[in-house]
């Protein structure tokens, strides 16, 4: 199946050639009674998938494929669909979890009449494994009934699935409990957007949310509380949220950078411009930590100024390495926060000025061609930045 996943990805033409192939035998290793080999082939379905929907919708924005007419796949998704439906109530529980697998990849990716049609019932079956002994089950089927309300908002029982995530936050267990079931409230908003408020009450998940991020009980970082704070925050203004404990923006910030994070920010500050200043500040503070931690592992021989060979450690440095070398977790730590700098818009002229001088030219000439790049994408985009307020400035303050 790894081979069959590979093709798919790296042979696209060639696997579409054979793919009806892969329908015919993807149900036997789905519900094999190995989970990584259920679980590999749950993402191999996802890219043959992906690959039938980009060949069949080319000319239509449709998200999804819809195969009611389609003669020569029906016969396999149909019986694909029929086959993850029934497995939903069989005592094995290597079936039942392929089928948790399934289901997520076809009502992901695509759609049909008899898709619609068992909706409610595949919906319902999935909701009630939730109680299910079985870990993995419990787990999959409990991130799945959230994602199952994006293929129709309007036939999901929104109201029961919301009540019992709000039940699990009055758990007292910070660590376990709270960060499934915020991420899976999460979900639900997305799916549904405004229209969430007529089930749920806004401020009394914002107390969970705080609670969340500000409790000392829980040690662990809850980045699951800052992306229910940013689906939130995609249509209810946060000011007051942010007024009544200003402590919290150090909160959401206090796990480092990661893309989960800067998604979650970029959606909060949707609907709430009014908090891109502060969240601006915050951010730079992380990414000079990050620029200069990593110039001392970069293959650049330049030193920063005012620095020596040895410097304090950071809040972002990670375990020590060799000069020259940058470990796998710097360097995506390094391109994000480039990445970061070039998305997120536009920071203080000074500060940013400063810090292209004396940390980001540092890594044009690194060793990694990658981080070269990134370097000289960012260093582009804010020389035009800085070009184009200059430019907008009265002439008298030039």
């Amino acid at each position: 199946m790894h081979l069959t996943k590979e093709l798919a990805l790296n042979a696209p033409h060639r696997f579409l050639l054979s793919h009806t192939q892969f329908f015919e035998r993807v149900w036997i290793v789905l519900t094999d009674n190995r989970p990584s080999y259920r679980e590999l082939a749950a993402e191999t379905l996802h890219v043959t998938l992906e690959l039938v929907k980009d060949r069949e919708n080319k000319m239509e924005t449709n998200s999804r494929y819809n195969w009611t007419s389609d003669s020569k796949l029906k016969t396999y998704f149909h019986k694909l669909l029929q086959d993850a439906h029934k497995g939903l109530k069989s005592n094995d529980a290597s079936v039942v979890h392929g089928s948790l697998l399934a289901l997520g990849e076809l009502y992901q990716l695509t759609m049909s009449e008899a898709m619609n049609h068992l909706y409610p019932s595949i919906c319902e079956d999935i909701f009630n494994l939730k109680e299910s002994k079985d870990k993995v089950i419990k787990k999959t089927s409990t991130t799945l009934i959230c994602k199952m309300a994006y293929y129709s908002p309007s036939m999901f029982d929104f109201k029961t699935v919301i009540v019992y995530f709000i039940n699990t936050l009055k758990g007292k267990d910070f660590s376990i409990d709270w960060p499934p079931a915020l991420l899976s409230i999460s979900d639900l908003i997305k799916a549904l957007g405004a229209g969430i408020t007529s089930y749920l009450d806004i401020e009394t998940l914002l107390t969970k949310i705080r609670i969340s991020l500000t409790s000392k009980k829980g040690k662990t970082y809850c980045i699951e509380a800052v992306v229910c704070l940013g689906s939130i925050g995609k249509f209810t203004s946060l000011t007051q949220f942010f007024k009544d404990d200003p402590n919290t923006i150090n909160s959401i910030f206090s796990g480092g950078l990661s893309n989960t994070l800067v998604e979650a920010l970029s959606d909060m500050l949707g609907s709430n411009p009014q908090l891109r200043d502060t969240v601006q500040i915050k951010l730079l503070e992380i990414l000079e930590k990050i620029f200069k931690a990593g110039s001392h592992h970069s293959g650049s021989t330049k030193d920063t100024p005012g620095s020596s060979g040895s410097s304090e450690p950071s809040a972002s440095t990670r375990k020590p390495t060799m000069v020259g070398s940058v470990s796998p977790s710097e360097e995506s730590e390094v391109h994000l926060a480039f990445k970061t700098l070039r998305t997120f818009g536009y920071f203080e002229s000074e500060r940013i000025g400063d810090l292209l001088k004396d940390q980001i030219v540092n890594y044009l000439d690194d060793d990694l061609l990658a981080t070269r790049k990134e370097a000289a994408a960012t260093c582009c985009d804010i020389l035009l930045k800085l070009i184009g307020e200059e430019q907008t400035k009265p002439r008298t303050l030039r």
